[in-house]
């Protein structure tokens, strides 16, 4: 956990492949994570595969933070991520641009 302007911020790393092989694993890790207070701050620079488990993740982690209130910032994303994303209609939804 990090602060920016006095505010906590949770810092989460998605890296490597994001498939349904690892979801329970990258899953658990986005909850754990999640118990942190503050906002969100997500480096999914080091994505290297993702299938529609890892996808879900992320729209997931979408709508807990906005349910809770919580700022979402991604500040990267790798270009493996944004085209399965865009490939299956839901780029805006992750605010992934």
């Amino acid at each position: 956990m990090d602060t920016q302007g006095g505010t906590a911020v949770c810092d989460i790393v998605l890296s490597g492949p994001m498939l349904v092989a690892n979801a329970a694993e990258i899953r658990g890790r986005l909850v754990a994570a999640l118990e942190q207070p503050g906002d969100v701050r997500v480096d999914a620079g080091g994505v290297e595969a993702i299938d529609t488990a890892g996808l879900q993740l992320a729209l997931a982690l979408v709508g807990v933070c906005a349910h809770e209130g919580r700022v979402l910032e991604w500040t990267s994303v790798s270009e493996t991520a944004r085209t399965a994303a865009a490939d299956l209609g839901v780029r805006d939804a992750l605010a992934w641009g």
